[in-house]
């Protein structure tokens, strides 16, 4: 099983160290499928994100309004599943890529939610899977994947290296 988290902790930003290990691999004529994560500069929502299905492009805005002094969590779980829908279509119609991202292995993930079935998806289909995951959530996603996993230092290099032994790429750069 080629199955990869990323691991981070506060601060770090894993949605953009994946954002750059795709473009990368983008450079080397790889196929990534699945999502990225991307923080939205919204002044009255601090929150605001939306993510991005590849290879399409497509966006769907995560964020719920709930208000100006809300201290919930904004996530709108529609969108997730709308998103996840999507993810899950591509993997079966298009033809399948070398590798499949997933934004993060979060809290809806935690719960067996979020994008748990479209990972074990794109496992089914044997293709390599990378996500992130904070020291948070870290429990619940060595539980999700029974140890199977490796679990990537949150540095760019490293996370290439995995690709590369994971026969996504032939080279790091």
């Amino acid at each position: 099983m080629k199955l990869a988290a990323i691991g981070y902790r506060k601060g770090e930003h894993a949605d953009t160290l994946l954002a750059e290990v795709v473009a990368e691999l983008r450079r080397q004529n790889v196929s990534v499928y699945g999502t990225l994560q991307h923080w939205l500069c919204i002044p009255d929502d601090p929150c605001a994100m939306a993510l991005e299905v590849l290879p399409t492009g497509e966006r769907f805005s995560l964020s719920q309004d709930l208000g100006r002094h809300a201290q919930s969590c904004r996530l709108d779980p529609a969108a997730l599943a709308r998103a996840s829908a999507r993810v899950r279509t591509i993997l079966s119609e298009l033809p399948p890529p070398d590798l499949v991202v997933f934004s993060k292995f979060g809290e809806s993930e935690a719960q067996g939610e979020g994008f748990c079935d479209e990972i074990v998806y794109a496992l089914d289909l044997g293709l390599p899977v990378l996500t992130a995951v904070s020291d948070v959530w870290l429990p619940a996603w060595q539980q999700f994947t029974g140890g199977f996993a490796e679990t990537l230092p949150f540095a760019f290099d490293a996370v290439l290296d995995w690709c590369r032994r994971a026969g996504v790429c032939a080279q790091v750069r």
